[in-house]
């Protein structure tokens, strides 16, 4: 009888584990940026992506990571990750673009000796990359109050962001004072944001650091 009782036991801990794996959730892995997928180990996307070229930057005094977008626009990358089923996966993809031939830079503007510079583009720079991405992903309308837009791109269960607001704003006006000027008008930080749907979204725990790693400040 013993034995009995305990090998249903143990056939009704075996079906249960089968079915609660059955029942939990999987992540999707929408395609990104430089052969990376959303949902995959954090690291060996990070490897990918440093692999396909996405620190390569032809700007010879300039040492940051970025690369080129268009002939005029740099997009700096930032990779984050969250923690899915308590493995650390990619699940957000921001890009900082910078026009690096229309805006001044102070060199050593900071105590730190770094250089004062804020990545910013022109309206008509914006509005390029936008048609690039509408011929890439599809037509869309541009949400704008004010200065400040924003358009979303929706395929399957990647969400794709771009939104712009004026650089003074962006920096809370704490821009140095020597270029302080040319960021007055026609000046914009925009960040385009690869993250997953709300729906998927909600899977993902964030850990307190989950504030992003760049995949190297320094090329």
């Amino acid at each position: 009888m013993k034995n009995s009782f305990y090998k249903s036991i143990l056939i009704y801990l075996a079906l249960t584990l089968i079915l609660n794996s059955c029942n939990s959730p999987e992540l999707s892995n929408p395609k990104t940026i430089y052969g990376m997928k959303l949902g995959l180990d954090f690291e060996s996307q990070t490897k990918i992506a440093e692999k396909n070229g996405i620190c390569k930057n032809d700007l010879l005094d300039n040492q940051i990571c970025q690369y080129k977008l268009t002939e005029t626009v740099y997009a700096r990358p930032k990779l984050l990750y969250s923690l899915f089923n308590e493995k650390k996966v990619l699940s957000e993809i921001k890009l900082i673009l910078n026009s690096p031939f229309e805006f001044l830079v102070v060199k050593n503007g900071f105590e730190d000796g770094s250089d004062a510079e804020y990545p910013s583009l022109r309206m008509k720079e914006i509005n390029e990359i936008i048609s690039m991405f509408k011929i890439k992903y599809g037509n869309t309308e541009v949400t704008k109050t004010g200065d400040f837009g924003t358009c979303v791109w929706t395929q399957d269960d990647l969400n794709i962001k771009l939104e712009y607001q004026p650089t003074l704003y962006a920096y809370g006006y704490n821009i140095h004072p020597q270029i302080k000027d040319s960021f007055r008008e026609d000046a914009y930080y925009v960040q385009i944001t690869y993250c997953y749907v709300d729906e998927i979204e909600k899977l993902l725990k964030n850990e307190k650091s989950h504030n992003g790693e760049p995949i190297g400040d320094k090329i």
